[in-house]
């Protein structure tokens, strides 16, 4: 027989919603997931939240032009670091040519997240 103390529902319960919300609140990425699994609309606003979000959870959740706005306040080298760290994009995908103007690439990016976070989710048979 164990000689722990039992706990009742309610506070089982309460202790474990207490482990989500700390580690919510240490770790936006999985704060953000939680959120994007509730499937309410949120905003995600700065670099951070951005950042801590695979683009293939928002390209099922947000229109083109919505999700190029959400990924635009991105400076390139943030941007760069999406595509790498999501899989999306390799060092050479990202490789412009030197005469490329920064607004183009740019572009380019976020054309390129957008299609092959796209392409991602379909695969997953998370969209159309």
């Amino acid at each position: 027989m164990t000689t722990r103390k039992t706990l009742s529902p309610d506070q089982a319960l309460k202790r474990f919603l207490a482990v989500v919300a700390e580690e919510a609140d240490m770790n936006a990425g999985f704060r953000n997931r939680l959120l994007l699994a509730l499937g309410v609309p949120v905003l995600f606003e700065g670099q951070d939240d951005i950042m801590s979000i695979s683009p293939v959870e928002l390209v099922v959740r947000y229109d083109q032009d919505t999700f190029r706005r959400i990924y635009a306040t991105l400076k390139a080298p943030a941007l760069q670091k999406v595509l790498k760290e999501s899989g999306l994009a390799t060092k050479d995908d990202l490789a412009f040519p030197k005469s490329m103007k920064a607004p183009e690439k740019l572009d380019r990016m976020l054309d390129m997240l957008f299609e092959r976070a796209s392409d991602r989710a379909s695969e997953r048979g998370w969209q159309d």
